[in-house]
């Protein structure tokens, strides 16, 4: 399966991308996206050159994979294997997230949002599969609400149509304990939210190492704080009941940041969603990929086929 790495970099903004598969005939190849466009070999003023994509479309729909609060591409490696067969990835990290920018002061959701759709112009993707895991579940909710002719299915993982009291209580403590500059005890609290009691109690050399890979990550404390300040008012209940793209929603019923009573509170909002419980805490979607996996591509086989081509 041909793998590419790229970025795209429109307005001081670079967002790291990864392409899992062939988006049309050839490869993407790497480089970077200017203004929308890629350049070095890839796409110049909206045509393609250098033996990328210019003729040519995959049969089936690219599924664009949005990651959550500091995810780089590898949080999605354990779905990508059982992804990859049924359509082409497009894994973006946020900006804050990965190798992607720095997150800014007063970010919001709709302007990562705006980003997904940005590097879907790029990538000359017209409709696409959806999938946002916890934070990038805020923003694939946002990027359906504001172009629903773009999204032809919605997958939540690990998120919910607001945070409700218990994740925001978690999130403000975060972001609290950096501002006080005690970044190990909110990264560590973090981790303990995100992997869940049992594993740091279970694997406490595997916590231990996680936890200082997040606190080395360049510019952890800024970003926490402005990615968290852009996930706390978020809260969709009263628009997404407007989605019409078949939705399923992946449910951990440990979860101690989008709490299951959360993410279940979709039904309530958008009945015909479709809710898949699993064991496990936040990111249990990583040990148990397979029951994550079933419940997305159930989801992607109720959209009909286009009656226009995916690419642009």
């Amino acid at each position: 399966m041909a793998q590419s790495t790229t970025r795209l970099v429109r307005d001081g903004v670079s967002l790291q991308v990864v392409v899992d598969g062939d988006l049309a005939e050839g490869d993407l190849a790497g480089g970077d996206l200017v203004g929308g466009d890629v350049v070095g070999g890839d796409v110049v003023g909206g045509d393609v050159v250098g033996g990328a994509a210019a003729a040519g479309s995959p049969v089936v729909r690219p599924a664009v994979l949005v990651g959550g609060l500091l995810d780089g591409p590898e949080v999605w490696e354990p779905l990508v294997p059982l992804l990859s067969g049924e359509r082409a990835l497009v894994r973006i990290s946020c900006r804050g997230c990965g190798d992607s920018s720095a997150a800014t002061p007063s970010l919001t959701v709709s302007e990562l949002a705006e980003d997904v759709l940005t590097v879907a112009d790029a990538l000359r993707i017209g409709t696409f599969d959806l999938v946002g895991v916890s934070m990038g579940g805020l923003v694939a909710q946002e990027v359906t609400l504001s172009a629903p002719e773009r999204v032809a299915s919605l997958g939540l993982v690990s998120s919910a149509p607001w945070l409700g009291e218990n994740g925001r209580f978690v999130l403000r403590l975060v972001r609290d304990l950096v501002v006080a500059d005690r970044i190990h005890e909110a990264v560590q609290f973090l981790a303990y939210a995100g992997l869940g009691p049992a594993f740091a109690e279970r694997h406490p050399a595997e916590f231990g190492a996680t936890v200082r890979a997040v606190e080395r990550l360049p510019g952890i404390a800024a970003n926490l704080v402005h990615l968290i300040e852009a996930m706390l008012p978020f809260d969709s209940r009263r628009r997404i009941g407007a989605i019409t793209c078949p939705t399923a929603a992946v449910v951990a019923v440990d979860d101690l940041i989008f709490a299951a009573p959360c993410a279940e509170s979709l039904l309530a909002y958008h009945p015909q969603a479709v809710l898949t419980r699993m064991a496990g805490g936040h990111c249990a979607f990583q040990s148990s990929p397979g029951i994550a996996a079933k419940a997305l591509l159930d989801n992607w086989h109720l959209v009909r086929p286009p009656s226009i081509p995916w690419n642009k």
